[in-house]
């Protein structure tokens, strides 16, 4: 989370509040983790990484006979 937070900052794209408000949400995220059936970290010089694991998921999911209902939860 601190990694997340200096590079959220260093971005300088953000106010404030929208920072802070967009590290709140990825600790929510962070503590329903277990939730998801998948979990990407976007680390810092690994995004080759980041975009290949998703390419993997992606494959995957394509690849399942029975796909499964997917519903899209909000945060409230």
């Amino acid at each position: 989370m601190e990694e997340l937070l200096d590079r959220l900052r260093s971005r300088k794209t953000d106010d404030l509040d929208v920072l802070l408000k967009r590290f709140r949400t990825a600790s929510h995220e962070l503590d329903r983790a277990e939730e998801f059936d998948y979990v990407v970290f976007n680390e810092a010089n690994q995004l080759d990484r980041a975009i290949a694991q998703i390419r993997s998921i992606i494959d995957t999911e394509q690849s399942r006979i029975h796909q499964p209902d997917i519903s899209i939860m909000t945060a409230s």
